[in-house]
């Protein structure tokens, strides 16, 4: 009987991490994580019970924002991508989160953090200064003089497979789209991470072929379209 658990236990943790690792997004696989290591606790939104987590790589990041007339630096925020807004604690009262819209915040950096794998800064800045016509935070992901890459994350409230009956449980599903910016034009387009759209779109790039034959836009599309870009600002 022993042996049979054990097998159960292999077999269920190498599913738990094969799911993870079919996230190429570092903050989808975390957010995936939270869903399956979830304690049974729930948030209320609307009228539905929500599992997970609405905010990036969870809460209370060492963070920089520059927002409307104000610039604040080492403080915690939560980036909440459900509703995009930011919320701040500020040193008079760490334990009460501040809030602000997309609409009062031009940008915030998001702070390394070992623990949760994160290596560099992650730079968000307001989509109005990019054109958009949505209040809506992007991810810096590639800077360049001529074109720069951007990501959108955003979460909604998705269906759980695994409680069909349970028809007033809900959790956030968090989700991405990828944009570029073209600095002569000023223009902000949505581009699809896979073959014959980004050959399409960037078929000035002489070499996309063999950047797209040896790096799969599938399972890491960044590293393909950092080198893109690269190719792109020369």
């Amino acid at each position: 009987m022993k042996y049979r658990v054990l097998l159960l236990l292999l077999l269920l943790n190498a599913t738990s991490y094969s799911q993870q690792l079919s996230y190429s997004d570092a903050a989808q696989a975390y957010n995936r994580i939270l869903l399956e290591k979830g304690n049974g606790t729930y948030q209320r939104v609307s009228t539905y019970r929500v599992r997970g987590t609405q905010y990036l790589f969870g809460e209370k990041h060492q963070a920089n924002m520059f927002a409307k007339g104000e610039t604040a630096y080492n403080i915690k925020i939560s980036y909440n991508t459900f509703n995009q807004e930011v919320e701040f604690y500020s040193t008079s009262n760490p334990n009460k989160a501040l809030i602000k819209d997309a609409k009062e915040v031009d940008s915030f950096v998001i702070k390394p953090n070992a623990n949760l794998g994160l290596t560099e800064n992650l730079v968000f800045v307001n989509g109005q200064g990019l054109g958009a016509s949505n209040n809506a935070f992007y991810q810096k992901v590639y800077a360049g003089e001529k074109f720069s890459l951007y990501k959108k994350y955003k979460s909604e409230l998705g269906i759980v497979t695994t409680s069909y009956i349970d028809a007033d449980l809900r959790q956030f599903d968090l989700s991405y789209e990828y944009f570029y910016f073209n600095h002569a034009t000023k223009e902000l387009k949505k581009i699809k991470p896979n073959n014959s759209t980004v050959k399409k779109e960037f078929k000035q790039v002489p070499n996309i072929e063999t950047i797209l034959e040896n790096n799969s836009l599938t399972a890491n599309p960044e590293v393909a379209l950092k080198l893109i870009f690269t190719s792109l600002n020369d």
